[in-house]
C-alpha cells in the first residue's frame, strides 16, 4: 500500500509540474507578444514620423502631390513623375507593411477603419495608374484588401 501512495504522490507532483510548465509557457508567450506589439508600435511611430517630417520639410513633394491630384500623372514633368512614383510606392510599401501587421493581429480594427481605408481611397488610383498594384509586385492578401475597400 505504501508503494501505491508514493506512486500516486509522484503522479500528482508530475502533473503539477506539467501544469506549472504550461502556465509559465503561456506567461512567456504573452510577454513575447507584448514585446512584439511594443516594437511594432515603435516602428510604426518612427515610420510615420519620418514620412510626416519628409512632407513637412520638403518644398517639392507636397507641390507634386497637389499637382497630381489636380491634373493626374500627365500634368507632371518627367522629374516630378519620377518623384511621385517614388512617393506612391513608398506609401504602398508602408500600407502593405501595416496591413501585414493587421493580419497578424498586431493592429486593431480601428487602424483598419481609420487609417487603412482612407489611405487606400487616397492612393488606389495612383497605384493603379503607375502600375504599382500588379500581381507580380503586390502580396495577394494586400491586393485583395485594396480591392475590397469601396470607393
Amino acid at each position: 500500500m505504501k508503494s501505491t501512495n508514493w506512486k500516486d504522490i509522484a503522479e500528482v507532483i508530475g502533473i503539477g509540474a506539467i501544469v506549472a510548465s504550461l502556465m509559465l509557457l503561456a506567461y512567456e508567450i504573452r510577454q513575447t507578444r507584448i514585446a512584439i506589439m511594443g516594437e511594432t508600435y515603435l516602428s510604426r511611430a518612427e515610420t510615420s514620423s519620418d514620412w510626416q517630417l519628409t512632407m513637412a520639410t520638403s518644398d517639392v513633394i507636397p507641390e507634386i502631390l497637389e499637382k497630381y491630384r489636380q491634373g493626374g500623372i500627365e500634368s507632371l514633368t518627367p522629374g516630378e513623375g519620377a518623384r511621385f512614383i517614388a512617393v506612391a510606392n513608398a506609401a504602398k510599401t508602408r500600407m502593405d507593411s501595416y496591413y501585414y501587421q493587421y493580419e497578424l493581429g498586431l493592429l486593431g480594427d480601428d487602424w483598419y477603419r481609420y487609417r487603412f481605408v482612407p489611405s487606400v481611397r487616397r492612393w488606389r488610383d495612383a497605384w493603379n495608374e503607375i502600375g504599382a498594384l500588379s500581381e507580380a509586385n503586390t502580396r495577394p492578401e494586400f491586393l485583395s484588401a485594396i480591392e475590397a475597400v469601396p470607393d
